[in-house]
């Protein structure tokens, strides 16, 4: 009868396995990081118009075979530094306002990049010169309208940076001047100072270069209730915070309700509503309304104030 060899582990034999296949699986891991670790790109620039002017915006890169994206703000001057993957990336701008985080991102494609080194990308945004002058129906130039475009919205006060879809108010010749992306704008709005013409819209155009565009408005008595109206609801459609909204309209509705109480001697306490909102439009200049949008409310507030005979 033949006898079977049994060939039988001990315990040291099992815990030398054990630590043997922990430090190999440990070797395959540090490998397998070492295959899989990629380095990041560095990518950096300057965006400017095509006036030199320079563009703070939002950007997205939007990987293109994945579609994930990265997105970062520029600093004021229109810089930008970030790292990403190697990779081929859209290169896409927000074409709205990028000083209010209230608003949409509407992403506007500009290239197709791509990364395997760190790259500088200086961008040029195109752009084209809407202008032209605004006049009663006698030629008569009318100071403080704003004109806002609803197609890619992208102006700048006096080229200072400001990008937002609305024009500076008009000078005292009735002259303004914005920035937009060459396009087909299918409307645009028009703000007249609310003493002067209700808010009315005009047909757009084709703006693929410096387009000049004269406007003619048919100036009709508004009264004081109805200018205070005016900025009410011009407020309440605006992207601020709620609680902004409630202080702004505040003295506007008490100045309405003393121009309507039949009481004579309230009506020059309007005034003294009226400084308050326009004290509390610059508090909040800078922070929820942009330089262009507290200095149409001041105007039409003072405005109204001259027409009431405040001192």
């Amino acid at each position: 009868m033949k006898k079977r060899a049994i060939i039988g582990l001990g315990a040291g034999c099992f815990e030398i396995i054990f630590v043997l296949l922990i430090i190999t699986s440990l070797i395959f891991s540090s490998q397998l990081n070492e295959v899989e670790a990629v380095d990041p790109i560095l990518i950096d620039g300057q965006i400017q118009t095509s006036n030199g002017d320079n563009f703070p915006t939002r950007i997205q890169f939007e990987e293109t075979s994945t579609g994930a994206h990265s997105g970062i703000i520029t600093a004021p001057t229109g810089a930008f530094s970030t790292s990403l993957l190697p990779g081929n990336y859209r290169f896409q701008i927000d074409d709205n306002n990028v000083l209010s985080s209230n608003l949409i991102w509407d992403f506007a494609f500009l290239k197709t990049v791509s990364l395997s080194v760190d790259t500088t990308l200086d961008v040029t945004v195109p752009t084209a010169i809407l202008s032209g002058t605004v006049t009663d129906s006698l030629g008569n130039p009318i100071q403080g309208v704003q004109i806002a475009t609803n197609r890619l919205p992208m102006s700048f006060d006096s080229f200072s940076g400001n990008f937002n879809g609305k024009s500076p108010l008009t000078d005292a010749n009735g002259f303004y001047s914005m920035a937009v992306f060459p396009s087909s704008i299918p409307e645009i709005r028009v703000f007249p100072p609310s003493s002067v013409s209700p808010t009315f819209e005009i047909a757009g155009l084709d703006v693929f270069s410096d387009t000049t565009l004269d406007i003619s408005i048919n100036v009709i008595t508004v009264t004081p209730i109805e200018a205070l109206q005016f900025l009410i609801n011009h407020i309440d459609g605006l992207s601020i915070p709620n609680g902004v909204q409630k202080s702004l309209i505040s003295p506007l509705d008490q100045a309405a309700e003393m121009l309507t109480d039949n009481n004579s001697r309230n009506d020059s306490k309007v005034c003294s509503k009226l400084d308050l909102f326009i004290k509390k439009v610059e508090s909040q200049r800078g922070k929820n309304l942009e330089d262009d949008e507290a200095d149409f409310l001041v105007k039409n507030a003072e405005i109204l104030k001259n027409d009431l005979g405040c001192v």
